[in-house]
């Protein structure tokens, strides 16, 4: 029954989204699909080696982020220093990046 969680919430937070220009430079070890929708620049994100920090370099303006996590349908608002995401720890599957 947790995949149904899982797609649920993908299904959600990309409801319009298109694939869009990338929204932050390529980090090594960490696949990622860009999109743009009507709540913000969305990245989909999932790391070739979970429980290593990454430091995501953001393009473009962004003032706030949030981390939404597609297991546990929970979000959390994330730190923007300059613009980067600093010390990210990803878990073993994919998350999603929302950003304003």
């Amino acid at each position: 029954m947790p995949a149904f969680y899982v797609v649920r919430t993908f299904n959600t937070v990309l409801a319009g989204a298109k694939l869009g220009k990338p929204h932050c430079r390529a980090v090594t070890g960490l696949e990622t699909a860009h999109f743009s929708s009507p709540a913000g620049r969305l990245i989909v994100a999932a790391s070739d080696s979970p429980r290593e920090a990454q430091t995501i370099r953001l393009r473009g303006e962004v003032t706030r982020a949030w981390w939404i996590d597609p297991v546990t349908s929970t979000s959390r608002r994330l730190v923007v220093k300059g613009r980067e995401l600093r010390d990210l720890l990803f878990p073993d599957y994919p998350v999603i990046l929302r950003l304003a």
